[in-house]
């Protein structure tokens, strides 16, 4: 028997072979997923799909950002700026949408502690006001 290269020997190596990096990509997602709700405590499963697309687009940055490390030049040919620059802002932007939708930046939080201050500066001149409104009667 001839067997030539993508025979029917060859096929199900291929199959197992493309099943165990496809898992280990998914495990990899489910990793991050998990660090990104330890960090946030984000365990509702709610939360699991927003998550697991900030998993992956994690990984695809660091993905493009190793290939565009690893090249010589970030010009083409014609001089241009290669596409995967802009590939990395554009995952860079998404990336950092999600992690501000998710509350998993510092700027994410701040508006709402600094809501807080003022709602209690708030407070704190009402009741000045109301204290010397009392003095004022006496």
């Amino acid at each position: 028997m001839n067997y030539q290269e993508g025979s029917e020997i060859q096929e199900p190596l291929r199959l197992r072979l493309a099943t165990r990096s496809r898992r280990k990509k998914d495990m990899q997602v489910q990793r991050l997923v998990k660090r990104f709700e330890g960090l946030a405590r984000l365990d509702d499963p709610r939360y699991r799909p927003a998550l697991q697309s900030l998993a992956r687009i994690t990984l695809l940055l660091e993905r493009a950002y190793e290939h565009l490390k690893t090249c010589e030049s970030l010009l083409t040919d014609k001089g241009e700026l290669c596409s995967s620059v802009d590939v990395i802002r554009r995952l860079c932007e998404s990336q950092a949408s999600l992690l501000k939708m998710m509350g998993l930046t510092p700027t994410s939080v701040l508006p709402n502690q600094a809501d807080r201050e003022i709602e209690a500066a708030y407070e704190r001149i009402a009741e000045m006001t109301k204290t010397r409104g009392d003095d004022d009667d006496k």
